[in-house]
């Protein structure tokens, strides 16, 4: 599904955040974070997923839906 403006938002909100912990300990949850934020603003099926959920599935395919949600919403490559 598409995301809303309120979705992108918090998204944007999650990246800076990302961008800020670049190079410090903390980069690898706030980058789950945002992952995980994007799966579940854009997968319906997703939105009650827990991290131990999300834990449980393989990063690659879950990188690839976050980059074709992104792409879908009008955002990305």
């Amino acid at each position: 599904r598409k995301l809303t403006v309120n979705q992108v938002d918090a998204i944007q909100v999650q990246a800076k955040i990302v961008e800020a912990a670049k190079d410090t300990e903390d980069h690898g949850k706030a980058s789950r974070d945002l992952l995980e934020l994007m799966l579940r603003s854009g997968v319906a099926e997703f939105e009650t997923f827990t991290t131990d959920d999300f834990g449980d599935l393989p990063i690659d395919e879950l990188s690839k839906l976050s980059n074709a949600i992104m792409k879908h919403s009008g955002f990305g490559k």
